[in-house]
């Protein structure tokens, strides 16, 4: 695993945030949301979007040829402490 510096990182720290990127070999939709939540509560601390953005993806329908996961929303994506 590498190391990101906690200056980078001061919501989540530095371990959270390389947790993430270390589950993702290809992050796809779900890299570009996380980076979006991050700077959305850095901005913002007050906003809702983390939350908005999770309860939108939770909705979508089960396809018979796409997954959440093709997106890079692995299993267990919605406990992780960036959607909160």
């Amino acid at each position: 695993m590498f190391s990101v510096p906690s200056t980078l990182c001061p919501l989540y720290g530095a371990a959270a945030v390389a947790s993430y990127l270390a589950k993702r070999i290809n992050p796809g939709i779900y890299g570009a949301a996380a980076v979006a939540s991050y700077l959305a509560k850095r901005i913002n601390p007050g906003t809702s979007w983390s939350g908005r953005m999770k309860a939108h993806w939770l909705s979508f329908p089960e396809m018979p040829f796409a997954s959440a996961a093709q997106g890079g929303f692995l299993e267990g994506w919605d406990q992780e402490a960036i959607w909160a």
